[in-house]
């Protein structure tokens, strides 16, 4: 055995330029440098040291050398739902405002952040999730606190939320989200809307409903519930008429963003279903009153030659269906490559597929709008 006087430690390179830290610190270090002035908060594991550092590290960089006074205000506040409300007070004073807290003190919160989301005020809250409900582990592990940031309100708000995976994202989300608040808030209607709509497109709603004002830019709320001393506005006209706007393009241009997004496209790729059909305008009004008695000549599917190509014809009633699409031998059983169209308001989404052959297996890929989910049906 070698003596232990021959084993040597030697001093290692491979963390020299390198910082070791943990997220906390990383996330205080990166609201330092965004130029944090106002931190209220409240004591919670394991998000209390965000703070705690903030104050270790604003002692050191941002204290006055004139007067050697903070240019910080950090406040330890009797609760959560007081340090929210401070970060929107100070914010609303000018100031960059934050607290740092976990899932039950966001809890607490909801209420606060959703004032600030309806009355646009930035502020930056941090969340250090826990590993899993109540104190840590006492039964499994969870995530919840992702959607309950995502949705923190009393509903309809979403607002923006920086997921980091590593100490460096920790620093560089921090710095960013000061940043990203100030934007939101200060964000053109325009942008604003689009991301609305966006978000109603991507929904599981079955209806999506949009305000004409909003949509028109006008500047004033319409059609608020009271009565004309209370709300003036109750009895406010549109600033143009409906036969103005069944004329112009102006709604359609505005929500093709969202017509494309709920699967309403007016455009098709190229192996789109065509456009034929079976059924008349008299087929389809004694269809809606129950009175068309040879429907099995027009739905399903019917063997055809459109425009000089074999294919076969398919229509179905679906009125519940935000979309319909043909799968089949035909086209691999690719659901985008042969959409249906929808037949004005009667439920029935026809078209025609050329190629497809009367031997050849096919469903109907639906996706309902009560809820967006999607299943094929013989």
């Amino acid at each position: 055995a070698k003596a232990l006087t021959e084993f040597r430690v030697e001093r290692g390179s491979g963390t020299s330029g390198k910082i070791l830290v943990e997220g906390n610190t990383a996330v205080a270090l990166g609201a330092l440098f965004a130029g944090v002035t106002v931190a209220a908060w409240y004591p919670i594991t394991p998000s209390t040291s965000v703070i705690e550092d903030l104050m270790h590290y604003a002692k050191r960089y941002r204290k006055d050398p004139a007067t050697g006074k903070l240019d910080i205000a950090i406040v330890q506040m009797e609760d959560e739902i007081s340090s929210a409300g401070v970060v929107v007070g100070a914010a609303w004073a000018g100031a960059r405002s934050m607290t740092a807290t976990s899932g039950p003190g966001i809890d607490l919160m909801s209420e606060t952040i959703g004032l600030a989301y309806w009355v646009e005020t930035p502020g930056v809250f941090v969340n250090v999730q826990r590993t899993g409900p109540s104190t840590g582990l006492p039964t499994h592990t969870g995530q919840g606190d992702i959607e309950l940031c995502a949705k923190a309100s009393h509903g309809d708000t979403r607002h923006i939320c920086l997921y980091p995976t590593t100490m460096r994202e920790c620093f560089d989300f921090a710095y960013a989200a000061f940043d990203l608040a100030e934007a939101e808030a200060d964000a053109e209607p325009e942008a604003v809307l689009e991301a609305v709509y966006v978000a109603l497109a991507d929904s599981d709603a079955g209806l999506v409903l949009v305000q004409v004002e909003d949509i028109l830019g006008s500047m004033t709320s319409v059609n608020v519930p009271g009565t004309d001393t209370e709300r003036p506005n109750w009895s406010q006209q549109t600033e143009r008429s409906l036969e103005d706007l069944a004329a112009s393009t102006t709604l359609a241009t505005a929500l093709a963003p969202l017509r494309e997004r709920r699967g309403f496209a007016t455009t098709r790729s190229s192996g789109a279903a065509s456009v034929a059909t079976r059924l008349s305008d008299e087929d389809v009004h004694l269809f809606n009153e129950g009175r068309h008695f040879r429907l099995y000549d027009h739905l399903g599917c019917h063997p055809a030659i459109h425009d000089g190509v074999e294919g076969s014809y398919f229509a179905l009633w679906a009125p519940n269906a935000e979309r319909v699409a043909v799968v089949g031998d035909f086209n691999d059983w690719d659901g985008t490559r042969h959409p249906l169209s929808p037949r004005a308001s009667s439920g029935v989404f026809e078209g025609f597929v050329a190629g497809a052959a009367a031997s050849a297996n096919y469903k109907y890929r639906i996706r309902s709008r009560l809820g967006g989910a999607e299943f094929d049906k013989a």
